[in-house]
């Protein structure tokens, strides 16, 4: 990298955190009395707006399309507004009612629905926090049954598991960047990473 280029790589992430900080801060506000209507769903919506440029950046990408879905048809319904509501506890983390405080990212929203674990010679990358134990512990488990540790997203990735515990992490790129890269692999057909949480490792590691 060019060094006359650093300056403006810095302030490109600083304004991704910044956007992303203030995406996870009306989202906390709006669930503030634990639920939601339809003005504030609305509100959201053009608030996601705003951000165009992380159109494509998950989880900004992943709420709006939720939101798409609730407002096509013109009409929102009570169900659709709770559902709404678990996606966004779910974001969050759980709410200020239950923590006392915004957590940050749960875990729930990117993992796949279909698949399968295996250890034998597949690879896996982690990040997050752990229940389980810490991140090196699950790594050596993993490595114990046959797996192959990876430290980073690459194409031939098998799985990258995410930590249960919802932590602030996701907004610095040693947690975010990699769920965003796995998925952007994984929509351009690059890469069959399977995206996986913690509860899921734990039951293949217990079968």
């Amino acid at each position: 990298m060019n060094p006359n280029d650093l300056p403006l790589t810095i302030n490109l992430k600083r304004n991704f955190y910044k956007k992303a900080s203030s995406i996870t801060g009306v989202c906390a506000g709006l669930m503030s009395d634990n639920s939601l209507n339809q003005a504030e769903i609305e509100y959201l919506y053009h608030f996601l707006l705003e951000f165009s440029d992380l159109l494509h950046d998950w989880p900004h990408s992943f709420l709006l399309a939720k939101i798409n879905s609730i407002l096509e048809d013109g009409v929102i319904t009570k169900e659709e507004v709770k559902s709404f509501e678990e996606t966004i506890r779910s974001f969050l983390g759980g709410t200020l009612q239950e923590t006392g405080a915004v957590c940050g990212l749960s875990t729930t929203l990117p993992l796949d629905k279909t698949f399968s674990v295996l250890f034998s010679e597949k690879s896996f990358c982690f990040t997050g926090q752990f229940k389980f134990g810490t991140r090196t512990e699950c790594q050596n488990i993993v490595s114990q049954k046959g797996g192959i540790i990876k430290n980073s997203i690459v194409r031939d990735l098998d799985y990258l598991v995410i930590g249960e515990l919802a932590s602030r992490d996701w907004i610095e790129t040693n947690y975010g960047r990699k769920i965003q890269k796995a998925m952007d692999l994984k929509r351009s057909g690059q890469s069959k990473i399977s995206i996986i949480g913690e509860s899921d490792l734990i039951k293949a590691f217990n079968s």
